[in-house]
């Protein structure tokens, strides 16, 4: 009797520590404490190792996990993943998903982001679909290996071009430009120093030649001052001359009679002569001025005018 009394303790022991424990259990079991929205996602590309239970972060902030991986039913190379998120998760019609890989371990997850160049409109259910739709896009590696087939064709085409560029006559004639090119560089720098002699030789003339013009000019200054004083001193004689030849032509007209009576057949002659020496007096008058005006027409020839006709 003892015996199963003590069976007993042992039983009940047991069973008030297995309530206990399932009790414990129940307090600490983490229990989702907010509710939650679904949406879907169509990838183009394979989700490899992407499965239910995985994460979904917004922003890199976990907000949510992966339901359900399905493929599409109208297309069978997409594929359809469902996911669970927080209500408070900003997701609209910019949101955008990325398949990307966690740290070293390659444990992949759906990672939520905004792109700046669509419109934040309310996401909405689009027909054929049960659920919203979020957008994709694709990683930049997803994006490189996608332009690989391209890639390749483009350096077929640029091989093929240089092949086709680098054949055997043309690869004659770049030897041949190449060994033009060193034996005219060879005398290159004789050539460079000829010139800096040649340099040289010309500042050296231009400066000789600067002096003589220095020098020209201060005797031409000399001439000229000389010049106009000759040119002041012309003036001053021909208007001397006009004035005496006008004297003695006042002094004929007023005594003609008597100077024909002394002179006779003289007086024609002197008359002749008072004319010359006026014409002398107006042209030395005008010669003075004209080289007042413009002295330098005694050194230099002026300038022929006019047209020539041919003959």
């Amino acid at each position: 009797m003892e015996r199963d009394a003590h069976y007993f303790l042992v039983g009940l022991f047991v069973i008030v520590m297995a309530v206990a424990g399932f009790f414990f259990a129940g307090l600490f079991y983490d229990k989702p404490s907010t509710a939650t929205a679904v949406y879907d996602i169509h990838f183009d590309t394979p989700v490899e190792g992407l499965e239910k239970g995985s994460e979904v972060r917004y922003m890199g902030i976990k907000m949510g996990e992966v339901s359900e991986v399905f493929l599409l039913p109208d297309n069978p190379v997409r594929v359809g993943v469902r996911i669970k998120l927080e209500v408070r998760t900003p997701v609209n019609a910019a949101t955008v998903a990325t398949l990307r890989q966690q740290g070293l371990t390659g444990v992949p997850f759906v990672s939520l982001a905004q792109d700046s160049s669509l419109e934040s409109e309310p996401l909405s259910v689009s027909a054929g679909n049960a659920f919203p739709v979020i957008r994709t896009k694709l990683t930049d590696m997803d994006a490189v290996i996608q332009q690989l087939p391209n890639l390749e064709q483009n350096l077929s085409k640029l091989v093929a071009a240089a092949n086709e560029v680098f054949n055997t006559e043309n690869r004659e004639h770049l030897a041949g430009l190449l060994k033009n090119l060193h034996e005219a560089s060879a005398g290159l720098p004789q050539l460079i120093a000829n010139l800096n002699q040649t340099s040289r030789e010309l500042k050296v003339l231009v400066e000789h030649l600067d002096g003589a013009v220095q020098r020209s000019e201060q005797g031409l200054a000399g001439n000229m001052k000389a010049l106009q004083s000759t040119l002041a001193s012309i003036k001053q004689t021909s208007q001397r001359v006009d004035k005496l030849v006008q004297d003695i032509d006042r002094v004929v007209v007023n005594n003609e009679g008597r100077v024909n009576e002394l002179l006779g057949e003289g007086g024609e002659n002197l008359k002749a002569v008072l004319d010359e020496s006026r014409k002398a007096a107006v042209s030395v008058r005008q010669l003075s001025e004209r080289l007042e005006q413009n002295p330098s027409q005694i050194i230099y020839q002026p300038v022929p005018q006019g047209t020539e006709l041919p003959r």
